[in-house]
């Protein structure tokens, strides 16, 4: 797997729908090395710290092969890197479906944790132009991830990301985005969801609640 770009955004304003509202989800790609730290890359700071950032969301990660997805989709030939707010595009295997709650990687002097998936709050829709493109984002499951950060340390484009660790008995980013959205009844997976130790404690609190709900 590698690297294929690092993009970060500082926290601006801007108006929507006769609202000033203050975001981050404006990335850019830079250029050279950057320092990562337990909460985020430098140049690159969270707006609403209630929903984005904090130790278990400091850098929002997504596979770079679906932006030949969304080019389709969108009916164009480029899109920049960091255009649906991620810091880190990487090709190779970071694919919701393969990524597992717990499992770490490698990348420059840094060690990364995968923690939960993204799901984008209006902003995404806002940034698009449309409200609706928010559960079009999430109804593709095509949705990234949060990493966490174990090691801080400097990463750089073209790094090469290494798995130093695969979670056992764990679930998958597209495991936790199923059970939010489509299979909320699937009793195996939530008993299986509450027992995975690397999963934070919002997200086993929430299942929980959704187990104890059933019939």
């Amino acid at each position: 797997m590698k690297l294929d770009e690092i993009s970060v955004g500082l926290p601006k304003e801007i108006e929507w729908q006769g609202k000033k509202v203050k975001t981050s989800i404006f990335k850019s790609p830079v250029t050279g090395s950057k320092k990562v730290s337990f909460t985020n890359i430098a140049g690159d700071k969270q707006s609403d710290l209630k929903v984005h950032g904090g130790l278990t969301r400091a850098v929002n990660v997504y596979a770079s092969e679906h932006y030949g997805y969304w080019k389709k989709e969108l009916g164009v030939s480029e899109l920049p890197w960091g255009y649906f707010g991620e810091n880190l595009n990487i090709s190779g295997g970071m694919f919701e479906t393969e990524i597992y709650v717990g499992d770490r990687f490698a990348i420059g002097t840094v060690e990364f944790e995968a923690m939960q998936p993204r799901f984008p709050c209006y902003k995404l829709g806002m940034k698009m132009g449309d409200n609706a493109w928010v559960k079009k984002f999430l109804d593709t499951r095509k949705t990234g991830f949060y990493f966490g950060v174990v090691k801080e340390g400097v990463i750089s484009k073209g790094d090469a990301v290494v798995q130093t660790y695969q979670a056992k008995d764990s679930i998958s980013m597209d495991n936790i985005t199923d059970l939010y959205l489509i299979n909320k009844n699937n009793r195996p997976l939530l008993k299986k969801a509450i027992q995975v130790e690397r999963l934070t404690p919002s997200w086993k609190e929430y299942f929980q609640k959704q187990l104890d709900d059933l019939p």
